[in-house]
């Protein structure tokens, strides 16, 4: 099942007409639109909102470990070059207090990566706006990211929780526009991503599904397109089996995999080995990604 969470009808006009999705009438004070494995919940502006609408639908509807959450809309950006540009979201503030989140990225995404901030109004243009994170990412600014993720969080691992943003203005709320034009502005930027986002969610879900019923290949894998052949079929089988116990993000994987073809290649003994060191996450995966990355960072130390 994929939950789509968007905070206008405008932003879900287009989810609405690809899953040909139809409105359910009996879920009472919130918009909510339903089709073959898929629930699309319109919340409204404000982080509030948001939460209290999200809690409320999955609440009633409470997700599977296979489900997917995808929170997509509008966001504005002090770069003007950005507008209609869409970003996969791995850092989330909150700008009324500075707490951050980290949705985990696991999964190879057609859209570049961006931190977008949470705030209470529209972020208008300023002196000093910030433009770049300092990890030198583009920040986006809207009103909900941070409630959905609150909300969220209790019913799905962050690695199931898609946000992608789509830049529609450079910090002006699109107020230049009367509201019959800023309607369609917001319809345009959500239709010009919605086939390369749905094609990619799409894959993703099915390639959880089907990896969900085998024993041998993880479900949180990376959803690359790494041939590992040279690994041989027990290191591929344990690479996958390393990526979903650490839980780790695709260039972490890719440092895994690295290392593993450089031990393959020098014909450096080490499946039993590693598999010993590791026992402890590939009987019981890794809550965080921090922990998973202090065990790849043991990995190194003991075979570099």
């Amino acid at each position: 099942m994929l939950y789509i969470v968007t905070a206008l009808y405008e932003e879900a006009l287009p989810f609405i007409k690809r899953y040909h999705l139809k409105r359910k009438t009996d879920f009472a004070h919130f918009e909510l639109f339903t089709g073959e494995d898929v629930r699309l919940l319109v919340t409204r502006p404000g982080a509030l909102r948001a939460a209290a609408a999200l809690s409320s639908l999955l609440t009633a509807f409470p997700p599977g470990k296979q489900d997917f959450l995808l929170s997509a809309g509008c966001a504005g950006c002090a770069q003007e070059e950005l507008k209609g540009n869409a970003f996969l979201i791995c850092r989330i503030t909150e700008g009324s207090c500075g707490r951050t989140r980290y949705p985990e990225l696991l999964y190879q995404c057609p859209f570049p990566v961006a931190e977008v901030v949470t705030q209470a109004a529209v972020q208008q243009k300023a002196p000093g706006v910030q433009t770049f994170s300092s990890e030198s990412l583009p920040v986006l600014y809207d009103m909900e990211a941070a409630g959905i993720y609150e909300a969220a969080i209790p019913y799905f691992s962050c690695d199931r929780l898609l946000f992608v943003k789509v830049v529609s203005d450079a910090l002006t709320g699109l107020m230049e526009l009367p509201a019959a034009m800023r309607r369609a502005h917001v319809i345009h930027c959500i239709e010009g991503i919605v086939p390369p986002l749905t094609d990619w969610v799409d894959g993703l879900c099915a390639h959880i599904a089907q990896e969900g019923n085998s024993a041998n290949i993880s479900l949180s894998a990376p959803c690359d397109t790494k041939d590992t052949r040279a690994l041989g079929m027990e290191g591929s089988i344990l690479y996958a089996r390393v990526c979903n116990a650490l839980r780790l993000s695709v260039t972490s994987s890719q440092h895994l995999y690295q290392l593993m073809l450089y031990l393959t290649l020098s014909e450096i003994p080490y499946l039993d080995s590693m598999k010993k060191l590791l026992a402890a996450p590939l009987a019981q995966p890794c809550r965080a990604k921090k922990e998973g990355l202090k065990y790849l960072g043991q990995l190194n130390e003991y075979y570099l």
